[in-house]
């Protein structure tokens, strides 16, 4: 059965694709950029660092933010392949992620996951309790798992 598409819906098709590769792109660029920033640093000299306000630690946590890059790699593929997944005939498994993959609030909505496990895990890196601190990067792995396997999962259906 061939579904038709009006003007009105076949436009709002086109603008809901092209805010999603935008969303893609921005979240693949957004990424390699911190993470070539916290892998190799910015240099500045002694006198721009005295004039410049003290930047927040949590940026300045490396394995945090390589972390945390590494899981946004991850998550994109996986949502990208969601996404073409549910325009095929699939459907979401996640509870969480269920309510948006009909939009491109998903992409807002891993933003956020993410955001919220690496602060996690630099607060647990940064903690008073040494068993805390052994533990750091187990919140960003376990998000880095499920959506390396989420993408696996999908690729394997087409």
């Amino acid at each position: 059965m061939t579904r038709f598409l009006t003007h009105g819906q076949y436009v709002a098709w086109r603008g809901l694709r092209l805010i999603g590769r935008v969303l893609f792109f921005g979240t693949l660029t957004l990424a390699a950029v911190i993470a070539i920033l916290a892998l190799f640093g910015c240099n500045a000299s002694a006198q721009d660092r005295a004039q410049e306000r003290p930047s927040s630690p949590f940026l300045k946590d490396k394995p945090v933010i390589a972390l945390w890059a590494a899981d946004n790699l991850a998550q994109t593929l996986d949502y990208r392949a969601t996404r073409w997944s549910i325009t095929h005939g699939g459907r979401e498994l996640n509870p969480f992620t269920r309510p948006f993959v009909h939009s491109p609030a998903l992409y807002v909505e891993g933003q956020a996951e993410l955001a919220l496990t690496a602060y996690l895990g630099h607060r647990m890196r940064n903690s008073k309790h040494a068993c805390v601190r052994k533990f750091w990067w187990l919140p960003q792995t376990i998000t880095f798992a499920q959506n390396v396997s989420g993408w696996q999962f999908t690729r394997r259906k087409r």
